[in-house]
């Protein structure tokens, strides 16, 4: 049995450990993989950029592309250059962000010097995104056709809910 003890970021207090069973990372795999659960296909190339020792890295992202056969290109940490050419040259479909990430795509000029026009679907988590720069990604990178945010924690074993900016 595999037993992860996840320790979730506190403000106040000491830290608490978070006991995940194996079925709770069996279970919250099934449900982030229904269809009626997700706003995209799940096929392709995604961007290993989130840390896979947290558990939106770990359940989210690794975990369903390895169970559905995809292939992650892995990041040891954020470079907005280098994250570009990656998404560039590996043809990159789907990207799993956190809010200044989605910043960095709308705003930076760098962004303009590559062709990102594999890119279909972006999944927020770990903070809300706005309106306002969800719109401003969207012009940004207009062959994007969802953008997804998701609400979770630690003690939920990650995803509690998605919504889709339709």
């Amino acid at each position: 049995m595999y037993v992860p003890c996840r320790t979730p970021v506190v403000q106040t207090g000491f830290p608490k450990g978070v006991m995940l069973t194996h079925h709770n990372l069996v279970s919250e795999l099934c449900m982030i993989m229904h269809d009626s659960f997700r706003s995209h296909p799940l096929r392709g190339t995604t961007l290993g950029l989130l840390p896979f020792f947290h558990i939106f890295g770990m359940v989210v992202v690794m975990s369903q592309y390895l169970q559905r056969g995809g292939k992650i290109v892995c990041m040891q940490q954020f470079d907005g250059e280098h994250m570009l050419k990656i998404i560039q040259d590996f043809k990159v479909h789907c990207l799993y962000l956190v809010p200044p990430i989605f910043t960095f795509l709308a705003k930076h000029p760098s962004v303009d010097n590559y062709d990102l026009t594999s890119i279909d679907t972006l999944i927020s988590g770990a903070a809300p995104l706005g309106e306002e720069l969800t719109h401003a990604v969207r012009k940004r990178l207009p062959t994007v056709v969802a953008i997804g945010q998701g609400y979770g924690l630690t003690e939920t074993k990650s995803s509690s809910n998605a919504l889709s900016s339709e």
